[in-house]
């Protein structure tokens, strides 16, 4: 099945979160982001910038405002006809305001090596799709500091885990006529860090609809809807005792644009959280924004 242009173009339509380590005074939290860009099996370099704010929920304390912005460079090439690999290097930059005022740290987070696998395609007259099954490893290429609350900040605002992981990944496409369906899920796991401290499972799904045939010549444009579930578990110290405010849930709503010109790629997309429910209720998640580009040989 030849690659429609809508998936290479399509960047971010589901951006599951990594979290959540809180402490009293809000939360803390590290972002990738899949999407129907990095399913597609073609050749490309592509980079995507995520800004997400968190802050707590309770306004009769000291107002704490986060800020994780993450750039992600991935890496990927087509090894045979349904199987391709890909590498991905995230970098942070958290901040946050509180009662201690400015705190920032900044450095490379943990690279994922991931392959993927064409399990069914079908192109006809009428429709195409194919479903696509992956994993991979997450390295613990961050910098992670087991200290950091001496700072006042919890676990997550660290750039790295501290730890190996690995994930599971399916995803499923369908074209017909102007439209097109994605269904995603994803499941992520860590092992402990070097001080005992396990960072929660993570589990995520999504559905998107987007309208696929917005064109003049060789530019195309691509606005879509999706809606997406995610959960993560609660986090535990070295002695198996939950860590409290870490782990949640939360439906979200998004709506994106994405432009192509050749094998050129830009979009812009948000997501408003419908419902959530993070770190016990102390902390809210704000609007979650993101900037995507890409080029394909």
């Amino acid at each position: 099945m030849k690659p429609q242009p809508f998936f290479w173009l399509l960047v971010i339509g589901f951006l599951p979160i990594q979290l959540l380590a809180c402490d009293v005074c809000g939360c803390g939290s590290g972002a990738s982001g899949i999407g129907l860009f990095w399913a597609q099996p073609r050749n490309s370099i592509q980079m995507t910038g995520f800004l997400q704010r968190f802050q707590t929920a309770n306004e009769s304390e000291i107002r704490t405002r986060d800020h994780f912005l993450s750039l992600n460079l991935v890496f990927r090439h087509r090894l045979t006809q349904s199987f391709y690999g890909q590498i991905a290097l995230p970098y942070h930059s958290n901040r946050r305001d509180g009662r201690l005022g400015h705190q920032s740290i900044q450095g490379i987070g943990d690279a994922r090596i991931t392959g993927h696998w064409i399990a069914w395609q079908r192109d006809n007259a009428t429709r195409s799709g194919y479903l696509e099954i992956g994993g991979g490893v997450i390295l613990p290429t961050g910098s992670y500091d087991p200290t950091i609350h001496d700072r006042e900040l919890p676990e997550n605002f660290n750039p790295g885990k501290g730890s190996w992981g690995w994930s599971v990944q399916s995803q499923f496409n369908v074209n017909a006529g102007w439209l097109s369906y994605i269904l995603q899920a994803e499941w992520k796991a860590y092992a402990p860090t070097t001080d005992g401290y396990r960072f929660g499972q993570e589990a995520s799904a999504t559905g998107i609809l987007a309208v696929n045939r917005l064109r003049s010549n060789r530019l195309q444009f691509v606005p879509w809807i999706s809606g997406s579930f995610q959960w993560v578990q609660t986090d535990q110290y070295g002695n198996g005792q939950d860590v409290h405010g870490t782990g949640g849930m939360a439906v979200l709503g998004g709506l994106g644009l994405q432009c192509t010109y050749s094998d050129l790629a830009v979009g812009i997309n948000a997501q408003l959280p419908v419902f959530q429910y993070f770190s016990a209720g102390e902390v809210s998640a704000r609007t979650r924004v993101s900037v995507n580009l890409g080029w394909f040989f």
